[in-house]
């Protein structure tokens, strides 16, 4: 029974700093328990990680069959065991886990190298174990701010190394009496502290020299008249306003004419012109694709629907009567399985009817764009642009990257002037969903030094500084409006469009070599060196297995 009442014990402190985040100290004991356990039973390491996956799954996604019931109208019992088979397929990457520990524990190995393949394989699976919600151990540290500093030179995985760490360390004071490791683990703890003290002041400094514009960020509670009256109150004319994720039904358009007249119409007339740029969110509907990007496998025809952030800017004169302030939109690249696209349609629709009926959205592909012919990039002789661009007083472009929804829980690649995410959390109720998802966003900041601008529907919208500071935030289920001067670096092209290589345009429809560079940070120039390093030292490792 001892043995069983461990592993609860473990779960819970695992899984307490993923429900108040201010608990983060919890983790570096969390496997303590299950050290002490490898080591004195005899319990399988398959049925440990069974139970302790599934107990900290169903605890720290408590949300989902509340979820599942808003989603798809099906019933509790129904999303009960949707959610106990989820929490049972989280438990393999446990398991995996703990059958490595368990078989080199029971080996001669030196407890350094037993330690390190721990490590080193728990981080590699972390990396690339696939899973709906994201969820790494380091996430539970990010309110140790000086500790997540580190984000911006190792990434987020430098911190599921510490905590790791941490757990064998104490583990070690307690049960073999290694009280040099233990000193040695609290220097480490002290220079850290130290170090990321001195990067958040240094970043600070940093921050204080950059030009800065004034936003708007609306969060609405999910309801059409707020976000009529809270966009009509602004008053300021702030450079951008951002509204959440699904602010408005539905924007349909026909290929590359992007005839958007009586949408506009109507829009002006439910939503004053204030502010110079405009980014909302909605469902967008695109018929007769006949073009692609790149190599993206679009057909030549048919009907397509996003989720897409429009640009919007309400300066833009009419045209022969045909409005134009729609001129550039970004659609959403990671779907969300069960929610945005509805694989397995004909084995979950025996379950539940109504899945059947349920539409799929398409991906923006790999850049997050559908379609950019060569005179919508340059932005002349057209009205729209497949890109979000943001043009100062000073005639600076600000190219933000945009992030709906989830996609703010994957690490960020290109570090552009700002970040941008529309989100709409209404779908978990008044659970702690739309509190773990803000602060799961956070390393974002971290790893690129940039501003994150949260807009959601119910909350929590918020502004996170390039420290991981969460600076301002509207509580969930309420309405209003943050507003802030954000601090922003100058981009020097587009560097998420074209990640790879540099390209320009020529007059003949290709691109060539020449132009496009960006303002990255460290971490995001030399990431896959790091994952390789990771990779390769795993390898070694494996070797006298």
């Amino acid at each position: 029974m001892i043995n069983y009442l461990l592993i609860v014990l473990s779960s819970i402190l695992f899984v307490a700093p993923f429900m108040n985040f201010s608990l983060w100290p919890l983790s570096w004991v969390c496997f303590v328990p299950l050290f002490y356990l490898f080591k004195s039973s005899k319990l399988s390491a398959l049925r440990v990680g069974i139970i302790f996956g599934t107990i900290v799954t169903l605890i720290g996604t408590y949300w989902i069959p509340t979820t599942i019931v808003t989603q798809t109208g099906a019933n509790y019992p129904i999303s009960l065991l949707t959610h106990f088979l989820y929490s049972i397929y989280e438990s393999v990457f446990y398991i995996l886990v703990f059958l490595l520990f368990k078989f080199v524990s029971t080996k001669n190995y030196n407890k350094v190298y037993q330690y390190s393949l721990l490590i080193f394989f728990y981080i590699v699976l972390e990396s690339y174990f696939p899973r709906i919600f994201p969820y790494r151990l380091g996430n539970s540290q990010i309110l140790f701010q000086e500790a997540a500093q580190l984000i911006s030179i190792f990434g987020l995985n430098i911190l599921s190394i510490f905590v790791l760490v941490a757990n064998i360390t104490i583990y070690e004071l307690i049960f073999s009496k290694r009280t040099k490791v233990f000193v040695g683990f609290v220097l480490i703890v002290i220079s850290i502290f130290y170090y990321g003290q001195h990067l958040i002041q240094k970043t600070s400094i940093s921050l204080s020299s950059l030009p800065k514009v004034p936003i708007s960020i609306i969060q609405n509670n999910n309801n059409l008249e707020n976000l009529i009256e809270l966009h009509n109150s602004i008053d300021h004319n702030p450079f951008l306003i951002i509204w959440p994720e699904s602010s408005l039904d539905l924007v349909k358009y026909e290929n590359e004419e992007v005839k958007f007249s009586g949408f506009e119409k109507a829009f002006r007339k439910l939503f004053k012109s204030t502010g110079k740029n405009l980014i909302f969110g909605s469902i967008s509907q695109i018929t007769k694709l006949n073009s692609h990007l790149h190599n993206d496998n679009w057909v030549a025809s048919g009907q397509y629907y996003f989720n897409t952030a429009f640009h919007f800017k309400f300066d833009r004169e009419t045209e022969n009567d045909i409005y134009t302030g729609l001129i550039g939109a970004y659609n959403k690249r990671k779907l969300m399985i069960f929610g945005e696209y509805y694989p397995f349609a004909p084995l979950i629709s025996k379950v539940i009817p109504i899945y059947d009926s349920f539409v799929s959205l398409n991906s923006g592909g790999k850049y997050g764009m559908f379609h950019m012919p060569l005179k919508l990039y340059t932005g002349r002789d057209n009205k729209f642009r497949h890109i979000v661009s943001l043009t100062t007083s000073k005639g600076v472009e600000i190219y933000p990257e945009i992030m709906i929804c989830y996609e703010d829980l994957f690490e960020s690649k290109y570090g552009e002037a700002i970040m941008i995410n529309l989100t709409n959390d209404w779908w978990y109720g008044d659970t702690l969903a739309s509190y773990q998802h803000l602060m799961l966003s956070v390393p974002r900041t971290i790893e690129t030094r940039r501003y994150l601008l949260r807009s959601t529907t119910n909350g929590i919208s918020a502004v996170v500084d390039p420290t991981g500071k969460i600076v301002k935030k509207i509580e969930k289920n309420k309405k209003g409006i943050i507003n802030y001067d954000v601090a922003y670096r100058e981009s020097r092209g587009i560097p998420w469009l074209f990640p790879r290589e540099n390209y320009n345009i020529t007059d003949n429809n290709k691109f060539r070599s020449g132009s496009l560079r960006g303002d990255i940070t460290y971490y995001s120039w030399y990431k896959q060196l790091i994952d390789q390093f990771y990779f390769t030292i795993l390898l070694v490792l494996f070797t006298p297995l």
